[in-house]
């Protein structure tokens, strides 16, 4: 009988200690947004998990077996060049515009397309076509930024580099970089929380040709015109 008690208190022991949670960290080599991983880790993580940005590196609430569980699923897509546990620290935060020590940044991505296609051919059926289309939409990602340390965040092949300073009366500076593969932005501004900053504009031309040529179908000839046309926003939430 003493034995078995023994026992049941060793193993509610050795239970408690395996279901403690801790801060984890996993730092990526690419720069990658919050709510690209969100999606990304849906098949494993947990409301309780506390999934947050610090920088380039993922924080998340965790017990030691999932952490492991963690670094392997995050490996089978991304780069990691650190991992680390810490304290809960920022990663337990109550979600506000800025925390002691951070700021909480949010990016809007709002995009206007707007397209022409005039499609030409000349065969068995001859055929003389124009389209026209206008697309619209938005794209939004977080990132919580320890002050004065910089991070990123990824919109398809754009790029914003963001650092955090100041804080005093509830006004900040930003320093904002913004690449794209055919410009960049840079600019310092300040903002104040609930502010929304318009901080660039990127236009990407849509112009292009085809034409084919063949014995079934004769001649086939396109022609596209027109723009992508993407406004970036920046706001402390």
């Amino acid at each position: 009988m003493t034995k078995l008690l023994v026992f049941l208190i060793l193993g509610v022991s050795l239970n408690c200690q395996a279901q403690e949670k801790s801060i984890y960290g996993f730092c990526l080599t690419d720069a990658v947004s919050l709510s690209e991983i969100r999606r990304y880790l849906q098949p494993i993580a947990l409301p309780s998990d506390q999934l947050d940005m610090m920088g380039s590196c993922l924080e998340a609430l965790l017990s030691e077996a999932r952490s492991t569980l963690y670094e392997s699923y995050l490996q089978r897509k991304y780069r990691l060049n650190r991992t680390y546990k810490g304290n809960q620290g920022a990663a337990t935060t109550e979600l506000t515009g800025t925390t002691e020590g951070n700021c909480r940044l949010e990016l809007l991505k709002k995009r206007l397309r707007a397209r022409k296609t005039d499609e030409f051919s000349l065969g068995k059926k001859g055929k003389l076509q124009r389209t026209e289309e206008d697309l619209s939409g938005d794209t939004r990602s977080q990132l919580l930024l320890r002050k004065g340390i910089p991070g990123s965040m990824r919109f398809d092949q754009d790029e914003v580099f963001l650092t955090c300073q100041g804080g005093h009366n509830g006004n900040y500076i930003l320093t904002v970089s913004l690449n794209t593969p055919d410009s960049g932005i840079s600019t310092s501004l300040n903002i104040t929380q609930g502010q929304l900053i318009n901080i660039g504009s990127v236009v990407k031309d849509l112009a292009g040709k085809n034409r084919t040529l063949s014995i079934n179908s004769g001649i086939d000839y396109s022609k596209t015109t027109g723009h992508d046309n993407y406004d970036y926003f920046l706001t402390l939430p």
